[in-house]
């Protein structure tokens, strides 16, 4: 502008100049600031010379504000960047929101703006910026622990914040015991769940350990055709030690016990009786096996004078067998068979007879009958009465005395 010495004083034209991240403030005589000092607009008149005057600027100062953005806990102080006096370091989150992770900033809320990491540095700023924390929902996991199990696997399950979830059904085996739920402790001492239990609002990751309970299996005891007795049956509890079984209480006549058996036909898993038995499966039925009882007949001559008869072999459940033929003699005498007492007074057997199921062994005693004299006696009368004949011929008066003797 041109002002002329004497006349009214001019007005200085307006600024028309602009500097980023600057606000003009006057104008002054020295480009540095340390000459004479205008306003904008300022009053001039009889200059003596032509002057120069140089724009003064000052830097720009903004503040940046941090948003929590929806955040539950947690404040922070502005942040104020003065243009062209370096970076400024952003001050470290101190935001917190359940169930969810801070990711960063952003210049709008929604995350479509400018995006700054938690301590990046900002500088040059030409206007006022807030910052809105960005949050990412926490995954949480679900994992299963088979505590224990030597089998199978329950896979583990994912669900964000603020969902719901089921609790898996059980994969796991463990042999000996059966699955009795989840906990969030190993021993039980935690919060249980059913498989199918809903959870929700998880605020951290979760394992669910299998609870087991030990299999208890019942021991019953089979007979297998005794004709007496019994045994009550027997609990075994899988992993609390061994179980000696109860001695036998059955009988069968004519049998001996000799043990026991998963069959009753002998073809299983064999078990002495008073074995221990542990760590079942299943329940258990044990068959009561029998040998069958042999027996000794043996034969006594009961007075013979030669012979001999030989003892046999009877055993219980077979067939019938015919007593061994008498071998036995005695002088004039005939066999009449035999007797489980030796005066006859027991139990009689024909020679020959058959016999079976024995409970014990047998002695058999022969029987005698004295062989009949009547012929003898006969001649022993004739001749008495052919001298009594004779006698009475001769005409002799005679008495006859004679004894007769059966032999």
């Amino acid at each position: 502008m041109q002002v002329t010495y004497g006349e009214a004083a001019k007005a200085l034209t307006l600024n028309g100049f602009s500097r980023i991240g600057y606000s003009f403030s006057g104008w002054n005589t020295q480009a540095d600031g340390e000459g004479a000092v205008f306003v904008d607009g300022a009053l001039v008149s009889d200059l003596t010379e032509s002057i120069i005057l140089y724009a003064q600027w000052t830097a720009n100062t903004y503040t940046v504000t941090f948003d929590g953005n929806g955040s539950t806990s947690g404040t922070m102080d502005p942040v104020s960047v003065t243009y062209g006096a370096g970076a400024v370091t952003l001050t470290s989150n101190s935001f917190s929101k359940t169930g969810y992770t801070f990711s960063g900033w952003n210049t709008q809320a929604d995350g479509e703006g400018t995006a700054y990491s938690d301590g990046d540095s900002v500088s040059d700023l030409t206007s006022a910026i807030t910052l809105y924390a960005q949050w990412t929902i926490i995954t949480y996991t679900i994992s299963y622990d088979g505590n224990g199990a030597d089998g199978g696997s329950t896979d583990a399950q994912n669900v964000e914040y603020g969902g719901t979830l089921a609790v898996s059904l059980n994969g796991f085996t463990r042999t000996g015991y059966s699955f009795a739920g989840w906990n969030t402790q190993a021993d039980g001492e935690g919060t249980s769940y059913a498989a199918g239990d809903e959870i929700a609002d998880m605020t951290s990751i979760l394992t669910l350990y299998a609870q087991w309970t030990a299999d208890t299996y019942a021991v019953t005891f089979d007979g297998n055709g005794s004709t007496s007795g019994s045994i009550p049956s027997v609990s075994v509890t899988y992993g609390a030690g061994e179980v000696t079984l109860p001695a036998n209480g059955f009988t069968k006549t004519g049998y001996t016990f000799t043990g026991w058996n998963t069959q009753a036909n002998g073809g299983g898993v064999s078990y002495a009786d008073g074995s221990s038995v542990s760590d079942l499966l299943s329940d258990l039925t044990l068959y009561a096996q029998w040998t069958a009882d042999t027996y000794t007949v043996s034969f006594d001559g009961n007075g013979s004078t030669s012979g001999t008869t030989a003892s046999m072999q009877v055993t219980y459940g077979e067939a019938a067998k015919a007593l061994t033929a008498n071998g036995f003699t005695r002088d004039d005498y005939s066999f009449a068979g035999w007797n489980t007492a030796a005066d006859g007074s027991g139990t009689s057997y024909a020679d020959g007879a058959e016999i079976s199921d024995l409970t014990a062994d047998l002695v058999l005693y022969a029987q005698w009958e004295k062989d009949d004299g009547a012929g003898a006696g006969i001649a022993l009368l004739a001749l008495a009465t052919a001298i009594l004949i004779v006698l009475f011929v001769a005409g002799a008066v005679a008495a006859v005395h004679y004894n007769v003797i059966r032999p």
